[in-house]
């Protein structure tokens, strides 16, 4: 039978290594989500690269933007940060219209008219997008109309396009399953996560339990 010495020491030992295997753990979890957050990072730097080498013309509106790249045109309306962005294909889009007007002193907007208004006024262009039956407008007081009527041709013209090929899936900020098993799949090269913790997680990916 052990005696009292040797069951301080063993239960000294014992409370120990349950400390070490619990700051291993949290250091083993810490550095997960490192890791994670890391390429969460790296992979949305890499979409906005890509995104921008991409995009073939931007407008800057007077509450917000349009952006517009080969399959799809992005937006925002409002300068607020609840003012989410707005993505949607040419085939989405039902009509697109321009009109100017000129803003005179006070930023009232009054119709173009011939003769009585101030020419000296700022002119101001608006571009209308009439998707599934809503209505969004875009006013421009400094893109040059030629801009303005360059990204309603454009829109036009990809539109008419989009509607004669079958619907291209939308690009979207979530990532694939296939890249979160590659990520789980370095993790698991690291030491991060275990063969089992692997398996399980790519299981879940995959619509497993």
């Amino acid at each position: 039978m052990a005696s009292f010495k040797e069951r301080m020491a063993a239960a000294k030992d014992s409370i120990v290594n349950t400390y070490k295997e619990a700051a291993a753990e949290d250091k083993a979890m810490r550095e997960a989500k490192a890791a994670e957050d890391k390429a969460k990072r790296e992979a949305k730097a890499a979409e906005e690269k890509a995104k921008r080498a991409t995009l073939i013309l931007e407008l800057t509106s007077v509450k917000g933007f349009l952006r517009l790249y080969p399959h799809f045109i992005e937006w925002k309306l409002g300068i607020g940060v609840a003012d989410d962005v707005q993505r949607i294909l040419y085939s989405e889009v039902n009509s697109v219209s321009m009109h100017g007007s000129i803003a005179p002193p006070g930023g009232v907007t009054a119709t173009f008219l011939s003769g009585g208004m101030n020419l000296l006024a700022p002119k101001l262009k608006s571009i209308t997008l009439n998707v599934g039956g809503a209505a969004h407008t875009f006013e421009f007081n400094l893109e040059t109309t030629d801009k303005v009527r360059e990204a309603v041709d454009l829109i036009s013209r990809k539109s008419f396009e989009a509607k004669k090929k079958p619907t291209q899936a939308l690009a979207t900020n979530a990532p694939s399953a296939a890249d979160e098993i590659a990520k789980l799949a370095a993790l698991r090269r690291d030491g991060v996560l275990t063969d089992g913790e692997f398996t399980k997680a790519k299981a879940r990916l995959l619509g497993g339990d």
